[in-house]
């Protein structure tokens, strides 16, 4: 079954305009755009009202967005069922990072303890593609990394903040001489140490590159970027051998390397968060696998 164009439908009528239901359903204006003329011409009659880009639901748009919002809550409630009764539970569970890898290897051998012929199906995409496979109920779960959990549908949580860091190679003639250097500094102290070396970005569609080109842009900063990486172990491995200067997620730091992290004031972070298809409940095994995301001490640190 697929409901997609149900949800099309009832994202432009939340959002009101076009272009932005498009970005947060991450397709084409266009292709949005013809959905929706080609479902007026099939339903005979115009759905929204039109007016300066803004979008409002005529009575019949009204009535099309009952019976849309009926449809999915009853299909919801059919997978739920059948799910249920299912001798062989599937769950679907998508991560974007480096930690949400770990963590659900983590727990993978607890949840088999209670439910033991239950298969979790990985899929390891970059956090836009999760967002749009939680949409079109392409994936039941994602423990993501990301810069909002907003507009997605179901259930979703935010984990933790992440911080992000600037690290540089011990290597690095500034560190060497400098090894008192304090490794808290604001973002313009940053500039004026580093602005000069060679820079290493993750790539434009990553969890938090909008973020660091934010920043750039507030301090009228232009890097000198030596290139893009979208694997983030490798942009960790390209500092500690001093090829270039980065911004990296605190989960992947390595002490054990010879890298010298900095943290920004004021601080950089993303989110570490939890987007589940789900908007009526969850069977047992869903449930579970949540309960153990959201009780994993990655987020429930001990106190010294």
């Amino acid at each position: 079954m697929n409901t997609k164009h149900l949800l099309y439908f009832l994202e432009i009528a939340k959002q009101k305009n076009m272009n932005k239901a498009a970005d947060t359903l991450f397709v084409s204006q266009s292709s949005l755009s013809q959905y929706l003329s080609r479902l007026e011409q099939e339903m005979g009659t115009l759905l929204f009202y039109r007016q300066k880009g803004n979008l409002t639901l005529t009575p019949a748009g009204q009535i099309y967005q009952d019976y849309a919002q009926q449809i999915l809550k009853l299909e919801e409630e059919m997978i739920q069922k059948i799910s249920g009764i299912s001798s062989s539970a599937h769950i679907r569970v998508g991560v974007n990072s480096i930690w949400g890898n770990l963590l659900v290897t983590s727990i993978t051998s607890q949840f088999h303890l209670k439910y033991p012929d239950t298969t979790i199906e990985m899929f390891d995409e970059n956090h836009k593609l999760l967002k749009k496979y939680i949409t079109d109920g392409g994936i039941d779960i994602a423990v993501l990394a990301t810069d909002t959990l907003d507009y997605l549908p179901g259930y979703t949580k935010v984990l933790r903040l992440e911080e992000i860091v600037f690290a540089v190679s011990n290597q690095n003639p500034y560190i060497q001489a400098h090894p008192d250097l304090s490794t808290q500094m604001t973002f313009q102290e940053l500039i004026q140490h580093f602005g000069g070396e060679n820079f290493i970005l993750n790539k434009a569609n990553s969890s938090f590159r909008p973020l660091i080109n934010s920043t750039f842009a507030a301090h009228d900063f232009h890097p000198t970027v030596i290139c893009e990486v979208s694997n983030m172990t490798t942009v960790r491995n390209m500092i500690s051998h001093n090829i270039g200067v980065a911004f990296i997620p605190e989960s992947i730091m390595d002490h054990s390397l010879d890298i010298t992290y900095f943290s920004i004031r004021p601080k950089l972070t993303r989110i570490n968060g939890l987007a589940c298809r789900s908007t009526l409940g969850f069977t047992e095994e869903e449930q579970h696998f949540i309960d153990l995301v959201e009780q994993h001490p990655l987020f429930h640190p001990k106190a010294e």
